[in-house]
């Protein structure tokens, strides 16, 4: 819910920024995302196998951009709460709230489709993402990052901003955090992310 009330009232900030109709070369992106996690770890010695990772969590995002000609580079802080989640295709158990993500996600994009005043742009970076566990050293995980964005005008300088990324890095895991017979994977992180781009 904190994250929900923190979102709001960066948005209601930002809607209420009165822009003027000139050309903007930066950009600030306050957002709000939903994450799904998939790899991490599984014991395949079991049927059906038994898999662990973070469970599905919301984060906030902030993102500060530049354009330089057909081109825009960016970077993303993200932060986000998650639990751990154990099971198999049948059962599963979570404990909430144990883990910690700060990302930093570098990048560039462009726009690669027009759909009326609205465009598609598509963007590949990194993903440098300090994870917390509670009660555990912090660990950081270097991975890449890909996805697609969908921008739609809301009024001069203000554009709505759907996006979609996903990363992958070795897994946010290590061997001593799991029973015996599990093996680690890389974990990919998907987030589907909404907000809004004020341009500068």
């Amino acid at each position: 819910m904190r994250i929900v009330l923190t979102f709001a009232a960066i948005l209601a900030a930002v809607v209420s920024h009165s822009a003027s109709a000139q050309q903007r070369h930066w950009g600030i992106t306050p957002e709000i995302g939903f994450s799904h996690f998939h790899g991490t770890a599984r014991d395949e010695t079991t049927n059906p196998e038994v898999s662990a990772g973070p469970s599905p969590s919301t984060s906030v995002g902030f993102r500060l951009d530049r354009e330089i000609g057909r081109v825009r580079l960016g970077i993303t802080l993200i932060y986000e709460e998650t639990g751990l989640v154990e099971g198999n295709s049948d059962i599963s158990v979570t404990a909430n709230n144990v883990l910690k993500l700060l990302g930093l996600h570098p990048e560039l994009s462009a726009a690669v489709l027009r759909l009326g005043r609205a465009s598609v742009r598509a963007h590949a970076g990194a993903a440098i993402d300090k994870w917390s566990p509670a009660d555990e050293p912090s660990r950081t995980r270097f991975g890449l990052l890909a996805g697609l964005t969908l921008e739609s005008p809301l009024s001069s300088g203000a554009n709505l901003s759907i996006r979609w990324e996903g990363t992958s890095s070795r897994s946010i895991l290590a061997e001593d955090d799991l029973p015996a017979g599990f093996e680690l994977h890389n974990t990919f992180h998907s987030r589907l992310g909404l907000g809004i781009r004020l341009g500068l």
